[in-house]
């Protein structure tokens, strides 16, 4: 004899075998615990949940599975990611530092100067884009696709710079 919960208080993701055939799952008739087929892993019943959802599209309500993350590995990279974003921010201070000793100095603001001035530009607009996704996760999928786009622009660009940096020197 065993039970579902529905709505579990803890962080969860969705299982879709649909869409990842990584997250095929079945639930066990004996003792109401989840396999999931990939990790080769068994979850009790206290690990996931099921839930009812409205799936607009389709008009209807279906079943989904939900699995709890682990508790220790979320705390842990937390603090990593807080860490991350404090590196990324002390990067961009010092890409902002070195772009404003190029901006001010008129000896400094030759061919080789402006050519890194772009990279740095470049480089510390990649770096604040990736800081800002990671302190303010966004659900909403414009606005991710957005700040994806615009960092994947700025690293490209950045390489770009880097690239033409090189054939400068070569003929140098």
């Amino acid at each position: 004899v065993f039970g579902l919960l529905r709505s579990l208080d803890c962080l969860k993701y969705h299982l879709n075998p649909d869409i990842y055939p990584e997250d095929a799952h079945y639930l066990n008739n004996r003792d109401g615990s989840l396999f999931v087929w990939a990790d080769a892993k068994q979850y009790s019943n206290n690990q996931y949940c099921i839930e009812k959802i409205h799936n607009s599209s389709v008009a209807m309500q279906k079943l989904y599975t939900f699995l709890c993350f682990n508790t220790k590995i979320v705390g842990n990279d937390r603090l990593r990611f807080k860490v991350y974003v404090i590196g990324l921010f002390i990067s961009c201070s010092f890409y902002a530092l070195t772009l404003l000793v190029y901006l001010s100095i008129s000896k400094l603001r030759n061919l080789p100067g402006k050519i890194l001035i772009c990279l740095i530009s470049n480089l510390l607009m990649a770096y604040f884009s990736i800081a800002v996704g990671q302190l303010m996760p966004t659900a909403n999928n414009n606005i991710c696709f957005a700040l994806a786009f615009f960092t994947y622009f700025c690293l490209m660009a950045a390489f770009s710079w880097m690239n033409v940096m090189c054939r400068l020197g070569k003929y140098a």
